[in-house]
C-alpha cells in the first residue's frame, strides 16, 4: 500500500481529514514544560520532543496524521534535528501518518525565523535571551513563509 492509500485508509479509520501541524516555536512552549530544562538547545530539544508528545498523545485516536515543519527544528541545530527525528518515530509509534514538510529554513523569508537560527546557531544565544519582536516596517508580508 502506498503512502496515499495509507493516509486515505488512515482518513476513513478516524472519520477525519485533520493533519496536525508540528512547528514548534520554543517562546510558546508552555512554561510548565520549558521550565524542566536547560536553556540551551539541548533542552530546547528535549522541551520539543515532551510538547510533541504530549499533542500526539492527546490526538493519535482521533487525527489521522501530523505534519512537521523541518524549518522549525532546524534552528535548534542538531537538538533540534533529533527532536525532529523522535518526534516522527513516536508519531509512528502511535500509528498516525507522518507528513514531513522539508523546506529547510534557508528557503524562507521570514525574518523571524532567521533572526532565531542566526541567534542560536551562530551567536550561540541562550533562547530567554532571544527578542522575537520584530518592528512592523520589517515584518514579512503576508504569504511570505513559502519557500521561494
Amino acid at each position: 500500500m502506498n503512502m496515499i492509500d495509507k493516509l486515505i485508509e488512515k482518513i476513513k479509520q478516524t472519520n477525519n481529514p485533520t493533519v496536525i501541524g508540528l512547528d514548534p516555536r520554543y517562546e510558546m512552549l508552555p512554561k510548565c514544560v520549558t521550565d524542566k530544562y536547560p536553556k540551551t538547545l539541548e533542552g530546547v530539544g528535549q522541551a520539543i520532543v515532551e510538547y510533541n508528545k504530549a499533542l500526539i498523545d492527546a490526538t493519535c485516536d482521533i487525527i489521522p496524521a501530523i505534519k512537521p515543519q523541518i524549518a522549525f527544528y532546524e534552528m535548534f541545530g542538531i537538538p533540534g534535528m533529533e527532536a525532529f527525528e523522535e518526534t516522527c518515530k513516536y508519531a509512528k509509534e502511535k500509528e498516525m501518518i507522518v507528513i514531513a514538510d522539508i523546506k529547510s529554513i534557508l528557503l524562507f523569508k521570514d525574518v523571524e525565523l532567521f533572526k532565531l537560527f542566526f541567534a542560536f546557531n551562530i551567536l550561540s544565544k541562550k533562547p530567554s535571551d532571544i527578542n522575537t519582536n520584530i518592528p512592523p516596517s520589517t515584518k514579512p508580508s503576508a504569504g511570505s513563509n513559502q519557500a521561494m
